[in-house]
Parts: structure tokens; C-alpha cells; sequence
């Protein structure tokens, strides 16, 4: 299983395509599955380092002077290239990287609200510690392959960060997600029934209650 970045990114934001991109500011078409798994499977560090470079001289190029708005630029160049078929103009990348990181922000929020469920900076911080982190030790049950640790150790290389400063500043917001899905499962396994797909029933939950 993919844990560094671009598998990252592309869990949240195929969530988001999961509720619809109705409310998006432009209609993105999905590269076929087949075609994502392959580009997973068989690209290097050199493939990898390559979208980086990329995203970061997209990112810095188009900086808005908001951190977070600007890492959700990297985000959507990077899933641009590896997931999506659609071709961003820069206008449309930050209003779609805006529209992303809003509708993330609006996750955590209706998490917060409607089931009192946030995670605490300690709690954030064990999390990076011992997955993404310590996946980077051989002797750790939660060790990447080869070919993870090509993609995280590419992507933060692009960003000029070491493997810490990427998990736990780049990254956090979206560790941060985790650690509260961990903690949402239990009570919507418990109102929606074992047999629920539970993202979706939150993300329909979500948009139900929400613009997002």
C-alpha cells in the first residue's frame, strides 16, 4: 500500500470526486484506474522527483502568500499530472487548490461539530512518528517499499525538506485528517451499520449539511 505523498493526495482528493465536483470551479476527468495503478507500480525516485520539481516550481510561481493554499497548489499540480486527464490552466489550478483545500477544511470542521471528534497536536504528532516516520526504518512493521520510499523521499527532496520537516509540517493537515477518520469510524460504523461504506456515508453526510 502507497503511503507517501501522492497516495495521500490521491485519497483525499478522490474522496472529494466521491461527493460529486458539482460545487468544484472546473469539471476534472479522472485518468483511467488502470493507468493510476501502473504509474503507482512502476514509476522511480527519478519519475517522482520529476512531478515534484514540477509542482514546486508551479507552486512558487503562482504563491499567494497563504502556506496552506499554496501546499494545496503542489498538491493539485502533482494530482494533475499523475490522476487527472483534465489540464489546468494556472487560474483554474488555484481556484480548484483553493476549492480543495476549503472543502478539506470543511471536513474537519463538520468532524468537529456534528461528532466532536478533533485531533490534538500530540496526538497528530504520535501519528507521524509511527507510521510515516518510522515506515522509513527496515525493521519497522510499518516499513515502505522500495518504491514508497522513492515517492516520499522524491517529494520532499523537490521541497528541499528532510523527511521530518515534510511530515511534520508539509504533510501535517492531512495527517491530521488520519488521526480524526480513526477516530470517526467507530461512531459512524455505529449509526450507519458494519456493512456501510462509511466515506461515503460521511461524505454525503457532509455535502447534505454543508456548500462543500
Amino acid at each position: 500500500m502507497k503511503k507517501g505523498l501522492l497516495a495521500i493526495l490521491a485519497a483525499v482528493l478522490l474522496a472529494g470526486c466521491e461527493e460529486g465536483t458539482g460545487g468544484a470551479p472546473i469539471q476534472v476527468e479522472m485518468k483511467p484506474p488502470d493507468v493510476q495503478q501502473e504509474q503507482l507500480q512502476t514509476f522511480t525516485y527519478e519519475d517522482y522527483r520529476g512531478i515534484a520539481d514540477r509542482a514546486a516550481e508551479k507552486m512558487k510561481k503562482l504563491a499567494t502568500g497563504n502556506e496552506l493554499t499554496d501546499r494545496w497548489i503542489f498538491r493539485t499540480t502533482a494530482a494533475d499530472e499523475l490522476l487527472y486527464s483534465t489540464d489546468f490552466t494556472d487560474d483554474e489550478l488555484v481556484k480548484f487548490a483553493i476549492y480543495e483545500k476549503e472543502k478539506s477544511e470543511a471536513w474537519k470542521a463538520y468532524a468537529k461539530e456534528a461528532y466532536d471528534v478533533t485531533a490534538s497536536e500530540e496526538e497528530v504528532d504520535r501519528f507521524i512518528k509511527e507510521g510515516p516516520l518510522a515506515s522509513f526504518r527496515q525493521e519497522s512493521e510499518a516499513s515502505y517499499s522500495e518504491s514508497d520510499v522513492a515517492e516520499y523521499q522524491a517529494t520532499a527532496d523537490a521541497l528541499g525538506l528532510t523527511a521530518e520537516e515534510f511530515s511534520f509540517d508539509f504533510q501535517r493537515d492531512l495527517y491530521e485528517r488520519n488521526v480524526i477518520w480513526e477516530e470517526l469510524k467507530p461512531k459512524l460504523r455505529e449509526k450507519y451499520g458494519s456493512q456501510a461504506d462509511l466515506h461515503e456515508a460521511y461524505n454525503e453526510e457532509l455535502a447534505d449539511n454543508t456548500n462543500k
